[in-house]
């Protein structure tokens, strides 16, 4: 037995629009969780969590410009992704991914020696399973990363 459900639209209960589909067939999920954040302000150096304090767009409010973490609305798998240009003058130039303040072994790091006069840019993504509550974020190890410039992103979104 097969059957065909037609619809252009699916709402919750209260109205709240859940999912479109146009002629095309193509769908858009309006809630579903998403974000960009740039680092606008000042370089972060060593052992600092790297707070990015610009939010580009945040659908459904879930990460913070304040602590600079991305806190997990439902649980699910979420694509994550960072951006970072480090300080050519900085030492050991890497970052380190944490949730819940636990490092996940997850690293980014910088090839280039110290004493150099260049930027050094970098950068990490990865699909990761968080539960409801969860906060991920990055941590500066080593190096100083360039804030002023705009350079350096947090982005992220719900994939299933």
């Amino acid at each position: 037995m097969s059957s065909v459900l037609k619809v252009d639209a699916i709402q919750n209960t209260a109205g709240t629009s859940a999912l479109t589909i146009d002629s095309s067939g193509r769908v858009l999920q309006p809630a579903r969780p998403c974000f960009t954040a740039t680092l606008t302000s000042g370089d972060i150096s060593s052992t600092n969590d790297l707070v990015f304090n610009n939010e580009v767009f945040d659908i459904g409010g879930n990460y913070s410009t304040s602590t600079g973490k991305f806190t997990a609305p439902i649980t699910g798998v979420y694509w994550l992704a960072w951006n970072i240009t480090f300080n050519a003058q900085s030492g050991n130039k890497h970052i380190e991914i944490y949730k819940n303040a636990s490092d996940i072994s997850i690293q980014a790091l910088s090839g280039m020696p110290s004493g150099n006069n260049e930027y050094q840019s970098t950068a990490i993504s990865f699909a990761y399973q968080l539960t409801a509550n969860d906060t991920i974020y990055a941590k500066v190890i080593g190096g100083a990363v360039e804030g002023a410039s705009g350079r350096c992103s947090f982005s992220g979104y719900l994939l299933a």
